[in-house]
């Protein structure tokens, strides 16, 4: 499958990653909440330790409204609507959609979900003061449908508003299993299908400057911190892709 026709059949190839969870699994509460949780569990990490050390929200959090892009099974959109904020979740996936509103109800949270392709050239629906991506950037693969991401992103944000950000990016001693390969672009591809965006640090930075926002926090992890290759569990941690974390504002520059 060449680049165009993934991004054609973008949805469709998400909503296979939910096909397999069946009714039998959403009753097993324990399985659910363990899955959610592992998914979830670096993204949380990294927004704890960015509210400690800088004192975010200052408000009370029944005033701020987060938007939670790539929402899966609505994991962080959970979590921020646990505390009281008014929370948005996004997917692609409408199967994923579909799970993450019926687990919110199961739990008695007030969440919205809406099916949205971020790759696509879409219209803000308003203002949020904090945006956070769950792991759904370096999904996206094409250079254009990248510059949409973050168009909305920028949109999105209020004045005052935070993007938090965590992605793979590339590192000299990344090495491809043999079912995968790597062009040109940092494209990663399994198969025939293109898979991951593994960008350098440097040029994942310019492009989010590119965009009109503006870095306020940058780390990088010597390592993977988050699952994404069930073939890579075995993998060397030092042939794998850096971890970065970063936070972005609107440059007002």
């Amino acid at each position: 499958m060449d680049t165009m026709s993934f991004m054609n059949n973008y949805a469709q190839y998400y909503n296979k990653a939910y096909e397999n969870l069946t009714p039998d699994w959403f009753e097993n509460k324990q399985a659910v909440d363990a899955y959610i949780e592992l998914n979830r569990k670096t993204l949380i990490e990294f927004y704890e330790d960015y509210s400690k050390q800088f004192s975010f929200p200052q408000n009370d959090y029944s005033e701020l409204k987060v938007l939670d892009l790539g929402c899966g099974l609505g994991g962080v959109s959970q979590y921020f609507a646990g505390k009281g904020a008014k929370v948005t979740g996004v997917d692609v996936s409408s199967l994923a959609v579909s799970f993450a509103s019926e687990l919110a109800k199961s739990k008695k949270l007030d969440i919205e979900f809406k099916v949205l392709d971020l790759s696509l050239d879409n219209s803000s629906f308003g203002e949020f003061d904090l945006i956070i991506d769950s792991h759904l950037l370096h999904c996206i693969t094409e250079e254009k449908g990248r510059e949409n991401y973050f168009k909305f992103v920028k949109n999105s944000l209020s004045k005052e508003g935070l993007f938090l950000l965590e992605t793979m990016v590339f590192q000299k001693q990344f090495r491809t299993p043999v079912e995968y390969s790597m062009d040109e672009d940092w494209t990663l591809y399994k198969g025939e299908t293109p898979f991951r965006k593994v960008k350098p640090g440097i040029e994942l930075e310019d492009e989010i400057k590119s965009s009109g926002l503006e870095i306020s926090y940058l780390y990088f992890h010597a390592e993977l911190s988050f699952e994404v290759f069930d073939e890579y569990k075995d993998y060397p941690h030092q042939n794998l892709p850096q971890t970065a974390r970063l936070a972005a504002k609107i440059n007002k520059s």
